[in-house]
């Protein structure tokens, strides 16, 4: 799964301005005389043009004194809040998100659809063909009921590609999908069966506690409290799932709320969120979850940061997605990013536009021409950031791991490997082999 954020604080010196010099008053200036009849005439006229000053000058009126400024009122205590679960602040995750898998044929080739919906009017998901190709996202937008929207899912937001054209249900998604594919190239008959051979049928649930110590933040009098809005999964029934993966990851709501309340923080707010699954066939499971935490007296400010996971679906096991390739696999690995780099279309914004310019450091933060694997010294977190997606790998990087200039944080540094160019770093016998051997990619 996709990002991680980070703050930086600046201090600066406050140095005392000197005061302005006052001119001096007219009681207090010299004048220079050398004879004296003319020195007796400046004093009678130095001291009577004073003294007339003197007696014509009012008195100066003292100084109004600023009123007392008014003592706030205290605000009352804010008392505790019982710890207690409360439907969730989003009404869109009231309803669980069912997940329903597909496998069949589009255009005539081996293909896999994933469809989603809390309600049916509101369908989305993906496709992709098992022999290779990108994956497409669908979505029921705008339109007739039974219309799906097609657009590519591996490219940059920044770069706007018109749809890849549309799909036209024969009827509302159900045990079976058939219909045509209508894009620039023509009509693509599909047609698709409800199946979770070597895949898992899942609802996402969503979970929101709230209570526990009371407090204020600087911006507002009103009382606050602790939150937590937390995504987990239910396998429901009668497909088969292995024991352990229904332990780890789908446990009963009973278990699940025992174990938000175990790891719940009084006065954060933290979110996690599993919207959709990167990979969900051939045995492999993989997502990521979007995660978000803000502490008290940060006003609502936190970050955000995904963690990816990967799964055999036959054993249940969890992997690391590094294990999957053979030794030496860095390397390589990282030629594969560069080439993508310079020559992916959503970079064209480096490569051919020159808004900004490359920035790889290598581990001491000096720059190199191979970009180095996200977070390279640390393995953990370099396993964040590489996910495997239905269409090869995913490889995330923070904008400041790869631009120089500020102004591009905002472009995604998000990495797309096809599985066919990935293979020869694939360790054989491995969950990732097998997979790639069934599609006929190995």
């Amino acid at each position: 799964m996709l990002a991680v954020l980070a703050a930086a604080y600046a201090g600066g010196q406050w140095l005392p301005q000197r005061p302005a010099t006052r001119p001096l008053a007219a009681s207090a200036r010299q004048t220079i005389v050398t004879d004296s009849a003319m020195m007796d005439q400046a004093v009678f006229t130095t001291l009577s043009t004073d003294t007339v000053a003197l007696a014509t000058t009012p008195a100066a009126e003292p100084a109004p004194v600023p009123p007392t400024p008014a003592t706030p009122p205290e605000l009352p205590h804010c008392p505790d809040q019982p710890i207690r679960f409360v439907p969730s602040d989003d009404p869109e995750r009231q309803l669980p998100l069912r997940i329903h898998h597909y496998v069949g044929t589009v255009g005539g080739q081996p293909a896999t659809a994933v469809l989603q919906w809390r309600t049916l009017g509101e369908v989305s998901g993906s496709f992709y063909l098992h022999r290779g190709g990108p994956e497409y996202e669908l979505d029921h937008s705008e339109g007739p009921r039974t219309t799906l929207h097609v657009w590519r899912s591996d490219d940059s937001e920044e770069v706007v590609l018109p749809n890849q054209g549309e799909w036209h249900l024969a009827g509302w998604p159900g045990p079976v999908l058939r219909g045509t594919w209508h894009d620039t190239t023509g009509n693509h008959p599909f047609y698709l069966r409800e199946s979770y051979a070597g895949a898992v049928r899942a609802d996402v649930h969503t979970l929101h506690l709230v209570g526990g110590g009371s407090f204020r933040e600087e911006s507002s009098p009103e009382c606050q409290v602790g939150s937590y809005r937390c995504d987990y999964l239910q396998f429901p029934g009668p497909w088969a799932v292995a024991p352990a993966l229904r332990r780890t990851l789908g446990p009963s709501p009973a278990v699940a709320r025992r174990r938000l309340r175990a790891i719940y923080e009084e006065r954060d707010e933290r979110l996690q969120t599993l919207d959709r699954f990167l990979l969900n066939d051939f045995n492999l499971l993989s997502y990521y979850l979007i995660l978000f935490r803000a502490e008290p007296g940060n006003e609502g400010k936190g970050y955000y940061w995904t963690e990816t996971y990967l799964f055999d679906l036959a054993t249940g096991r969890e992997l690391t997605l590094t294990s999957q390739f053979g030794p030496g696999y860095e390397r390589p690995l990282r030629r594969l990013i560069r080439r993508h780099l310079l020559h992916d279309h959503q970079f064209d914004f480096i490569n051919k536009d020159h808004q900004g310019t490359w920035a790889w450091l290598d581990t001491a933060r000096r720059p190199t021409t191979l970009p180095e694997l996200p977070n390279s010294d640390n393995l953990a977190e370099t396993e964040a950031n590489l996910a495997l997606t239905s269409s090869g790998l995913q490889v995330n990087y923070l904008p400041h791991e790869l631009y120089e200039a500020e102004p591009l944080e905002h472009y995604e540094g998000s990495v797309h490997i096809p599985y066919r160019e990935l293979r020869p770093l694939v360790r054989p016998g491995t969950p990732l082999a097998r997979m790639l051997r069934a599609r006929g990619l190995w």
